[in-house]
């Protein structure tokens, strides 16, 4: 972690307290699972976030659109990604860049 920039240390932490809010919120899970990786390449740092929960997953399309505002912003404004599975629960992949 102390690879991390400060303004990508508060955005994995944010990005990761907003995805295990909406589990909890909303989810009616059993289990959150939060994985981290940080790694180098051509110089450039990145983080990718795995956050995967056991609930009832996503209604609709319309659901991602509306409940991942802050955590696509804040990917975007690392020049990084965001993409959602709606499996059995979701899981929501983020890559940031430094």
């Amino acid at each position: 972690l102390e690879r991390l920039d400060m303004v990508t240390n508060l955005a994995a932490y944010r990005i990761v307290q907003e995805a295990v809010n909406n589990a909890l919120k909303y989810a009616h899970c059993e289990r959150i699972r939060v994985r981290m990786r940080i790694g180098e390449r051509r110089r450039v740092i990145f983080v990718l976030l795995d956050i995967l929960d056991d609930g009832i997953g996503l209604k609709s399309l319309r659901q991602i659109d509306h409940g991942f505002y802050s955590i696509r912003d804040r990917a975007a404004a690392l020049n990084g990604a965001l993409h959602i599975q709606n499996l059995p629960g979701v899981r929501v992949h983020v890559l940031l860049r430094q």
